[in-house]
């Protein structure tokens, strides 16, 4: 009823602030994104969900280490 095939049919980004209040409607992240608050200001903190995941993450950090 909302249209949630709409937006995640792999052509767009969608990012849900409050995925858990889907009702498993959402199925499983491709990525996690966490925000959080550091003594020295935010801290960023990304994780693979999937396979694609994994990849979007691979070519964001590519060539850094």
């Amino acid at each position: 009823m909302l249209g949630w095939r709409d937006y995640l049919d792999g052509a767009a980004i969608c990012l849900v602030e409050w995925p858990e209040r889907g009702n498993g409607a959402l199925g499983e992240s491709d990525l996690l994104i966490e925000f959080r608050l550091d003594a020295t200001g935010r801290l960023l903190i990304l994780r693979a969900g999937s396979a694609t995941g994994q990849a979007i993450l691979a070519t964001v950090f590519a060539g850094r280490e």
